[in-house]
């Protein structure tokens, strides 16, 4: 008969327990200030994507599965705080961290990694807004010069103090064990 402790990954981890905590602080903070903070600003013509630059950063800093529920998670509760109706944003930030882990692979977690990411996951979220101002009854053309395009600048020129924002929190959650190893 097995004791419960002897069972791989059965018990109370606190490491894990502080990882959920700082990341799930992080996206909440970002997210917040994503939905209600920059949307308010009347004199920029859209809204940053904050929780896109953080999950391009920890890409880089993290394992995949972990983006990947981050990913998740960030996009139900972009969804949950700023977003009406049905919303694929769980989805699209998923499939984002998914193509970035691809080209992550070969990549040095250093600050020009990160740039190199950011263009593609910026595209990638201009042409989800255009999606789903098509589905809104609005021709991506019409708003192309007027908000794509800004929504586009203004994502990765926000994004770049993220990267520093992300690095500190990797390694913040890094398990510090007693022998040194990591």
């Amino acid at each position: 008969m097995r004791h419960r402790s002897s069972r791989r990954g059965g018990g109370f981890r606190p490491e894990l327990l502080k990882r959920s905590l700082i990341y799930g602080l992080l996206l909440l903070l970002l997210t917040a200030a994503q939905c209600s903070f920059f949307t308010g600003l009347s004199f920029l013509p859209a809204t940053p994507d904050l929780l896109l630059g953080a999950l391009m950063a920890l890409t880089l800093l993290e394992n995949r599965p972990t983006v990947a529920i981050l990913a998740i998670a960030g996009g139900f509760l972009c969804d949950a705080l700023g977003s009406t109706g049905v919303s694929f944003t769980p989805l699209f930030y998923l499939l984002t961290v998914v193509l970035a882990g691809i080209l992550a692979e070969k990549m040095l977690p250093r600050f020009w990694s990160f740039l190199l990411l950011m263009l593609p996951a910026a595209l990638l979220r201009m042409g989800y807004s255009a999606l789903r101002a098509a589905l809104g009854g609005i021709s991506p053309l019409s708003i192309l010069k007027s908000s794509l395009l800004p929504e586009l600048l203004l994502t990765v020129l926000c994004a770049l103090p993220l990267y520093a924002l992300c690095l500190l929190c990797a390694h913040l959650a890094k398990e510090r064990r007693q022998d040194g190893i990591r």
